[in-house]
This record gives C-alpha cells, sequence and structure tokens, in this order.
C-alpha cells in the first residue's frame, strides 16, 4: 500500500494571513502550493475564453465564482500535482458543495485532506487590508470587502464544524495577541500534528 499524502488547506477570513503563512509553509517543505484567489486573477489576465471571463467577472465585487468553476479549477490542479507528497491549498474550499465534491477527490488520490482555519477578528482583518492595498486587487476597498465577510460568513465559516463532521482534521489558532513568528510556530506545529487540536 502506497503511503497517504498531506493536503494542507488554509481557510479563515480575507485579512486573517493564511497567504503569508500558507506560502511560508509551502516553500519551507518544498511543496506546490495553489492559492485560488490568485489563479483566479492570472486566469482572467491572460484567459481569452469569454467563458472563463464571464465566470471571474464576478470577483471585481467581492462575491465568490461559481462552485462548478471553481472545483473545475481546483480539480485540474490536484490532477497536475497529484504526483507530490503533499500539496498546500489557500482558500480553495470555500462552500459546502465545493467540500462535498474535492473531498473524496483528495482523497482518491491518495492525499488526506486536514485543515489549518486562521482566526482572526473581522476588525483586524479590515485594519489589515485597508492598511495594506495589494497591486492587481479591484476589490480591496469598502464595498467588496463588505460583500466578501458576507459572503465569508454565510457560506465559508460554516466549513469548519463541516469539516469536523466529516472527519477532517480541523487546526483552529486565533492570533490574538500572537506575533506572526509566533502564528508561524503554531502552524509549522498543526502541520507536523497527527492529532486534532484546538489552538487558542
Amino acid at each position: 500500500m502506497h503511503p497517504r499524502k498531506s493536503c494542507k488547506i488554509f481557510c479563515g477570513r480575507q485579512g486573517c494571513g493564511k497567504g503569508s503563512q500558507s506560502k511560508r509553509l509551502a516553500e519551507r517543505y518544498g511543496l506546490p502550493r495553489l492559492e485560488m484567489g490568485d489563479h483566479f486573477r492570472h486566469l482572467k489576465n491572460t484567459s481569452r475564453d469569454p467563458h472563463v471571463l464571464r465566470k471571474l467577472a464576478r470577483l471585481k465585487s467581492g462575491a465568490l465564482v461559481d462552485d462548478r468553476f471553481a472545483i473545475w479549477q481546483a480539480k485540474l490542479w490536484l490532477m497536475r500535482h497529484r504526483g507530490y507528497r503533499g500539496v498546500v491549498l489557500d482558500g480553495v474550499i470555500r462552500t459546502l458543495p465545493q467540500l462535498d465534491a474535492l473531498l473524496p477527490f483528495i482523497g482518491d488520490r491518495g492525499f488526506d485532506l486536514s485543515a489549518i482555519w486562521l482566526d482572526t477578528p473581522v476588525e483586524e482583518c479590515v485594519r489589515r487590508i485597508l492598511a495594506n492595498p495589494r497591486p492587481g486587487r479591484d476589490d480591496d476597498n469598502p464595498d467588496a470587502l463588505a460583500e466578501r465577510f458576507k459572503a465569508y460568513e454565510a457560506m465559508t465559516a460554516p466549513l469548519k464544524q463541516a469539516m469536523i463532521d466529516r472527519g477532517v482534521e480541523v487546526h483552529v489558532i486565533s492570533d490574538v495577541g500572537l506575533s506572526i513568528e509566533e502564528v508561524w510556530g503554531r502552524v509549522q506545529g498543526a502541520f507536523l500534528s497527527e492529532r486534532v487540536v484546538q489552538m487558542v
């Protein structure tokens, strides 16, 4: 029997730091990483397919891309990287239909899915985003942010319990009062742990 491989997904509100922490984890352990927002923005800037561009037009207002398109893109990427000993996903699963479609797909390709959920207060997330606007992000504005946080609370936040109910390891890390390095230490601990833990 072949050993199971790690598929670590980072979840949390926009601005919680999952992009920075997931990138650092992938680089530290030499794993490929899919950051779904960056992936969609790259497609938006390079694709000439009108169907794809119509799907991605929703991003400007802060809305989520529809489930079928997001699932299709995630599956394509996972198929291209199925030979690796592990992968890191950032913001790839944002709705219950995405979870139910991708969890068995990931498992069938020899990966064990587990999650690192960064729990940052919404006020702090807003402060970080508005204080550090990112180049090429036309959704880093108050109106789009309100839509993005609304979508998160309605569709993504409930996934924490849904993952647990489906047997997925969920490591919840609150960064309140912690430095970036302290959060990184807990992220590493969650990555290396085989236990379901809640870090507070």
